[in-house]
């Protein structure tokens, strides 16, 4: 039996959530590369933007769903890539093309970039930002930034 979710830990959660999107996102991308053109969605944007796009949010999902795992995920989405385009050839109103599988490369590639700059950013949050210490009364001085002399500089009298 599995253990129940531990709420105590909410970052589990989170990383529970994503990984369910992620694979969710990925199973939309499959249904949309496969499906007949005239059920595939289609935005204002270009349709090279939207190709790029859905593997970018895809690839930032899967990326924070497995923190440290950046190249197992790229190589997983670009796998995926390289079989969805040739199975484009089994329906008769889609075309794949090597523009196509670039465009969805890149946004892969665009997209694990920017996942891993969010997972850096949020491991590093907590030393960027740290509460600053107030100075003590017997070292404070006029100016609000006090120069601490180190054991190395010589003392002046």
């Amino acid at each position: 039996m599995r253990a129940p979710i531990d709420l105590r830990r909410p970052h589990r959660v989170i990383v529970g959530a994503f990984r369910i999107l992620a694979w969710l996102l990925l199973l939309g991308l499959v249904v949309a590369t496969l499906s007949p053109i005239g059920l595939r969605p289609s935005t204002a944007a270009g349709v090279a933007w939207d190709r790029g796009l859905a593997y970018a949010v895809t690839a930032i999902a899967f990326t924070l769903s497995y923190p440290g795992r950046g190249r197992g995920v790229v190589l997983c989405l670009l796998a995926t890539v390289t079989a969805l385009e040739p199975m484009q050839f089994l329906s008769a109103t889609r075309h794949p093309g090597l523009v196509d599988a670039f465009v969805k490369s890149i946004g892969a590639l665009a997209g694990s970039a920017a996942g891993n700059a969010v997972l850096f950013v949020a491991g590093h949050w907590g030393r960027w930002h740290k509460p600053t210490q107030p100075i003590k009364e017997s070292t404070a001085r006029s100016a609000p930034f006090v120069r601490r002399k180190t054991s190395s500089e010589p003392r002046q009298s």
